[in-house]
This record gives C-alpha cells, structure tokens and sequence, in this order.
C-alpha cells in the first residue's frame, strides 16, 4: 500500500490490537474497508467497531 501512494498502512496481529488502533484513528464520515478471509474472522472487527461507535 504505501509503495503505491497510500499514506499510512499497517499490519496488525489480533483482533484486539486491530480495533484500538481503529478507534483511534477513525473520525466521523471515515469509511473504513475490513478485508481479510472468512477463516480470519474479520466480521469481529466490524461487529466490534459498530458497537463501540454506536454509542
């Protein structure tokens, strides 16, 4: 991502360390793109940020 342009890209290990760093970043009307595989589980960080955004 950040060879082709994009100006900050992470890689992050788990769920929890995924989402903190989301909620910290994220600001009102970001769209935010979750990708990863089914075996990954990704629908929990989605799940995770609505509920805390939310509120």
């Amino acid at each position: 991502a950040r060879e082709a342009g994009l100006g900050e890209a992470w890689h992050l290990t788990t769920f929890e360390d995924t989402v903190a760093r989301l909620l910290k970043r994220l600001t009102a009307g970001d769209l935010v793109l979750v990708k990863g595989s089914r075996g990954m589980r990704m629908e929990r960080v989605v799940d995770a940020l609505v509920a805390r955004l939310a509120r």
